[in-house]
Formats: structure tokens, C-alpha cells, sequence
């Protein structure tokens, strides 16, 4: 019965409750305004850039405590975080970040604020959303030739190291085998590396939003 409910999905309630608390604090906040963003980029307000501050000191302090208190996931998976070498800056960031500014700045909403404007009735986002889409799924295609982090084996789409929980075949029993995977699935860890994120996932909420215009 544990290793069942172990190796089960996680479960989709929190991630839409807190999907929900993040769109009203993306309104409220004006995070999701296009003139906000004009004034962030044109550097004529400070209000952005709070609020993003506010944001990473609060990630900063959440991924510290995962770190020192090892908490697992719900269904009891470790979390795992990207090593130096995934993390180290590369021509990938300088172009990936470039394009999505330039994208931000046009637009004046990235993936999370996108939801956020649909769900307030600004129904031209629509066409922003199928654009993201259709990005993700261009990537998806041009993939084995971007520039990726060192420990990324380009053209594949699952971890390649064993901290992960990558179960590597042998030549054991089919029988064996199965047992062994029945065994790892509780273990196996939630991935937030990106090595094991296949292409074409959209993903990410940055913050934008909407005073009216008079």
C-alpha cells in the first residue's frame, strides 16, 4: 500500500490552487500590465522590479530550506536541484534570454502572465499563447543543435546519470528487472534540472500586467 501511494502521480490539486493564487497576485499586483512592463524596461519605475526582488529573496529562502531539511515531494520523491555545471552561464542564456527579452518587451507578458490576461478577458493573448506554443514546439525540433549546459547530452531528453534514479538495464531476469523497477519508482526524484524535461514542454511565470488605459 506505501509503495503505491509512493508511486503514484503527484497530485494535480495544490499545483492549481496555487496556479489560482498566483494569476489573482499577478492582477493585483499589476504584474500582468503592459505599461508596467513599458515602465520597467524604460526604467521609470521601481514597482517591478520590487516585486521580482521580492520574488527571488522568496525562492532563494524556499530552495535553502529544501536544501537543509532534504523535504521531499508528496508522493515522497527527493528533489533534485541543477549542479555548478548546469547552472553556469552559457551562449545558451545570452541568446535563450535575449529572445525572450525582446519577446517580453513586445508583448508585455511572458508564459505565467499570458494565463493570467486570458483569465481576464483580454482575449488577443490568445494569439501571444499559440506564439509561445508554437516557440516550445520549433525548439522541440532545433534542439540537438542549440547550445546546451555541459552535462546536457544534446539530442536526448532524459538525465543521463544515475543520482536521478535512471534505472540502467542488465542482464537479469525480465522477472528481476521488473521487481527492481517496482522497487526504484518510489525513489526515482523530481527533476529540476531540466535534463529530463522533454522539448516542446512551455513552462515558467515571470512577472507582467493591466492598468486599463483611460
Amino acid at each position: 500500500m506505501k509503495e503505491q501511494t509512493l508511486s503514484r502521480l503527484e497530485p494535480k490539486g495544490p499545483y492549481l490552487l496555487l496556479g489560482v493564487y498566483l494569476g489573482v497576485v499577478f492582477f493585483k499586483t499589476e504584474v500582468i500590465s503592459w505599461f508596467r512592463i513599458q515602465e520597467m524596461f524604460r526604467f521609470h519605475s521601481f514597482h517591478m522590479y520590487r516585486i521580482i526582488g521580492g520574488a527571488v529573496a522568496v525562492g532563494a529562502l524556499g530552495v535553502f530550506l529544501i536544501k537543509r531539511t532534504n523535504v521531499r515531494t508528496l508522493t515522497g520523491r527527493p528533489i533534485v536541484f541543477p549542479t555548478p555545471a548546469d547552472s553556469r552561464p552559457g551562449p545558451q542564456h545570452w541568446i535563450g534570454g535575449t529572445i525572450f527579452g525582446l519577446g517580453w518587451g513586445l508583448l508585455g507578458a511572458c508564459p505565467g502572465p499570458i494565463y493570467a490576461l486570458i483569465g481576464a478577458g483580454v482575449w488577443v493573448m490568445f494569439v501571444g499563447l499559440l506564439a509561445a506554443l508554437a516557440g516550445a514546439w520549433v525548439y522541440g525540433l532545433l534542439r540537438p543543435r542549440l547550445p546546451h549546459s555541459s552535462s546536457l547530452s544534446v539530442g536526448t531528453t532524459e538525465p543521463s546519470v544515475r543520482s536521478l534514479g535512471a534505472h540502467t538495464p542488465s542482464t537479469s531476469t525480465p522477472t528481476t528487472v521488473a521487481k527492481n523497477d517496482a522497487e526504484d519508482r518510489p525513489r526515482r526524484p523530481l527533476d529540476l534540472t531540466g535534463r529530463g524535461i522533454r522539448p516542446g514542454a512551455v513552462g515558467g511565470a515571470c512577472p507582467v500586467h493591466t492598468r486599463t488605459p483611460v
